[in-house]
């Protein structure tokens, strides 16, 4: 018989290959579309650049600092990089993005766009709000919430818009909604205030730089 020990590694061998999955498909998709004839401007000439994004969501972890690397082709948009929690400064985890720019809703200076985002937080801190909350909450002080750390998944989809700022500069905002999941914590997050899984609303502020110039419109 299995015991409970064997059947938990199971499911989180389970979740981690679902994970990784879902990590691949931005890249997938950005092959797919970026194989579709090329907008006049760029010769659909492929560009890198690096991003640095502002994040936040109410998964119980804080704002998240998400430094990166971009493709951008016509106007599509991959990124990826690591999470750095703003509470600590740690390095909690990878995150990957896909961009689609609407040719037909950009002017010279913006571009509106859809997303879609996921992140993997391997060893994340609660937030400094969660921790006071979960303190207050168990009086006892049974646990030490301050250093309890989460392995999560975080997966987002919205709209934005790209700012230009420069040839080679520009911002990003955008806002979204999701879900988080808690593949794995302490035993004492059976008791917590905050939940293990659970829908949200995520917000996304940014700057990005390109190596080359961009074209007429911003996912050149």
């Amino acid at each position: 018989m299995q015991t409970n020990k064997t059947k938990k590694k199971m499911k989180h061998s389970k979740l981690s290959r679902i994970i990784i999955s879902i990590m691949i498909k931005p890249c997938l998709v950005f092959t797919a579309l970026t194989s579709l004839p090329m907008y006049a401007g760029d010769g659909g000439k492929l560009n890198i650049g690096l991003n640095l994004n502002y994040t936040n969501s109410n998964s119980g972890l804080g704002s998240d600092i998400k430094p990166g690397i971009g493709l951008y082709k016509n106007t599509n948009v991959l990124m990826m990089g690591i999470n750095i929690q703003k509470r600590n400064l740690n390095v909690a985890g990878f995150w990957a993005c896909f961009e689609h720019g609407f040719e037909s809703a950009t002017t010279s200076r913006a571009e509106l766009f859809v997303f879609g985002s996921a992140a993997h937080h391997t060893s994340a801190f609660l937030s400094n709000r969660y921790v006071r909350l979960e303190n207050y909450a168990c009086r006892e002080g049974e646990f030490n919430y301050t250093e309890m750390k989460l392995n999560l998944v975080e997966l987002y989809g919205g709209f934005g818009l790209h700012i230009k700022l420069t040839p080679h500069l520009y911002a990003t905002t955008a806002i979204g909604a999701g879900m988080y999941h808690t593949i794995e914590a302490p035993e004492a997050s059976k008791n917590m205030i905050r939940e293990n899984s659970a829908a949200t609303v995520y917000l996304k502020c940014g700057i990005a730089w390109t190596l080359k110039r961009t074209a007429s419109y911003i996912g050149h």
